[in-house]
């Protein structure tokens, strides 16, 4: 059985492992390894750095020409983020990890000119899987009656008279998260169980507020796209960047506006 796999690069462009052409063979990418310090009585302080991932990659075409133009879409797909320097994101399933694809070690191609082996390396800052799951939220008018939204979100949800809704963290640690807060809304504020995540600004009718917990911001972005930063307005009671724990959780909110959730479930291995 061969490997399924995606790789779409900072542009969005897409090559699929697994079909038309291009095949991945078993390979590292779900091994992980934790670096530690220890004396001679136990191991502390665990942490990820830098790793190196290799998928061994046959390319098989039904003549010439199309076996050129794969060789030639899988490297220039992958060397546009290293021109870049911005990562593209390598999928199994519903889960990525962010990386370059840095080395290309071909062999056997003058065998015949329908195929080529090569053994692709990738380089992760962490080596840490990410799976994004959000959770939208409406205000109360007559067109939000729990209908369903986009294919992308996996539980919708429109609020009640009380504001609150229940919330699932299917997870084995604490998540980080994208909170989207879309005007007009003044003064956000969205409890999570008894924990504020309140930002004392003004967000206007085609605003958006951004809380994003993995690079510890608060972006305003402006309807034609402008983005402010807004960190000095977070509330100083309650930590805004808090993670969010497994397990149930209640939601309320203070006010009619529509946010959405994105949790970010991060793995050593990807979900099998």
């Amino acid at each position: 059985m061969l490997e399924q796999l995606k790789y779409v690069n900072h542009l969005g462009e897409v090559v699929e492992f697994g079909k038309k052409g291009i095949f991945a063979n078993s390979n590292d990418l779900r091994d992980y390894e934790w670096t530690y310090d220890s004396d001679r009585s136990r191991a502390e302080n665990f942490r990820k750095g830098v790793v190196s991932k290799t998928i061994p990659v046959v390319i098989s075409a039904e003549n010439k020409k199309k076996c050129i133009d794969l060789k030639n879409r899988l490297y220039e797909v992958c060397e546009k983020d290293i021109i870049a320097e911005q990562k593209g994101k390598l999928y199994i399933g519903d889960y990525y990890l962010e990386c370059y694809v840095f080395s290309s070690a071909k062999s056997n191609y003058l065998d015949t000119n329908t195929t080529m082996n090569l053994s692709l390396k990738i380089v992760a800052d962490k080596g840490s899987w990410r799976k994004l799951e959000t959770i939208k939220f409406l205000h109360d008018n007559a067109a939000d009656t729990g209908k369903g939204y986009d294919y992308d979100y996996e539980y919708d949800y429109s609020r009640g008279l009380d504001n609150r809704h229940r919330i699932d963290v299917d997870d084995i640690k604490s998540c980080d998260f994208r909170l989207r807060i879309i005007g007009p809304v003044i003064d956000p504020c969205i409890y999570i169980d008894n924990h504020r995540y309140s930002v004392n600004c003004t967000v206007a009718s085609g605003e958006l507020l951004v809380i994003d917990t993995v690079s510890d911001t608060i972006t305003l972005v402006s309807a034609n796209g402008n983005e402010h930063n807004m960190y000095r307005y977070r509330d100083r009671v309650y930590d805004v960047f808090q993670k969010i724990e497994p397990g149930y959780h209640t939601v309320s909110w203070n006010s009619k506006m529509d946010f959405e959730l994105t949790l970010i479930h991060e793995r050593g291995e990807p979900k099998w």
